[in-house]
């Protein structure tokens, strides 16, 4: 088990956010809402403040969810 101060000098990798994004774009496809949304939130989360470049993939992932939870 992490304790807090180990989780809370966890970054999560580049790569680990564009799988993420992928496993949510896989998730919407597939119909499985709840698993899109948490995928989407992280990327959210991780890149919230991220270089300018990045904010394609934010932008994607924040306009999925307004979409997502519309649909509810």
């Amino acid at each position: 088990m992490l304790d807090a101060s180990r989780w809370e000098s966890y970054w999560p990798s580049g790569s680990e956010v564009i799988g993420r994004l992928e496993q949510a774009r896989a998730a919407e496809r597939l119909g499985e809402r709840d698993r899109a949304l948490q995928g989407y939130q992280f990327v959210v989360d991780a890149w919230r403040h991220a270089d300018p470049e990045l904010e394609p993939y934010v932008a994607e992932a924040r306009q999925a969810i307004v979409e997502l939870t519309r649909e509810r």
